[in-house]
């Protein structure tokens, strides 16, 4: 594994790049921060052995709530084993709005109620 960390100039980690390379996983990670949070992150996750693929790349917010160190994934673009989505969420994470297509190109736009029906 090979890690390089990016801080600001009064020593709080700003981001970082994580490269890990075993018989099982390839994993390429690169993340930014605010204020103690990820803030921003692509990740590339290959499994050599369950012939598994995914990209990311993520946006996150601040948790509002007053825990430190903690964040919320708002929005995500996700390509996984040939299917691409696009996650819109709310505060608990939750998607409300997924737009996908799948590996046959097939697309599909769901948009869910408070109730997380569909």
């Amino acid at each position: 594994m090979a890690e390089l960390i990016f801080y600001d100039k009064i020593g709080n980690e700003r981001g970082g790049l994580a490269i890990t390379d075993n018989e099982e996983t390839k994993l390429n990670i690169l993340v930014f921060e605010c204020q103690r949070a990820e803030a921003l992150g692509i990740l590339r996750h290959d499994n050599k052995q369950a012939n598994y693929f995914r990209a990311d790349l993520m946006n996150n917010d601040k948790d509002l709530s007053g825990h430190q160190v903690q964040n919320i994934n708002h929005m995500s673009l996700i390509m996984e084993k040939g299917n691409s989505s696009l996650l819109i969420k709310v505060n608990n994470e939750v998607p409300r709005i997924t737009l996908k297509v799948d590996s046959f190109g097939n697309p599909a736009i769901e948009i869910f109620d408070k109730n997380l029906k569909i």
